[in-house]
């Protein structure tokens, strides 16, 4: 939650957000986009670090399939929580609300009636639905009446 609060609350958040969203752009509006990245890597890195640590802890023996299936749950996570694909949107607090779906959906799938596929089958569609969902506002948002972009004949 502290990195929600340095998302919204900081420059440094804007930053990063506007990076996400057209680095070009960013670049040109004086946004210094390489250290905003080195940085960025860094807390990503140092996040990493600390999700190994207690993840070693947890299953008491570290081993190299330890966080094997976890890519796709964290991608999940974050899309259903409203991030886009391309950048620029979603946040930590729709990301914390999307593992909790997440979470909800792995514990009804860990049920003894239930079958373990199921898990990944229902996290990769909410997903999918997710970016579909959001690729079609954005379609809408261009021309509401065509889905193109508008062009203006002279």
């Amino acid at each position: 939650m502290t990195l929600a609060v340095v998302l919204k609350m900081t420059s440094w958040g804007r930053h990063v957000f506007a990076i996400g969203g057209n680095e070009q752009a960013a670049n040109l509006t004086g946004v210094p986009v390489n250290r905003v990245k080195v940085q960025a890597y860094i807390i990503c890195s140092l996040s990493a670090a600390l999700a190994a640590i207690l993840s070693v802890g947890w299953s008491g023996s570290a081993n190299n399939s330890l966080g094997q299936s976890y890519e796709l749950l964290a991608i999940a996570s974050a899309v259903i929580g409203g991030a886009n694909l391309m950048g620029g949107e979603g946040g930590a607090y729709g990301a914390f609300i999307g593992s909790a779906l997440i979470f909800v959906i792995r514990i009804r799938c860990s049920w003894p009636a239930s079958i373990s596929n199921w898990q990944v089958c229902l996290s990769a569609a909410s997903s999918f639905s997710r970016s579909c969902s959001s690729a079609f506002a954005a379609r809408d948002a261009r021309d509401p009446i065509r889905g193109r972009p508008c062009v203006w004949k002279t």
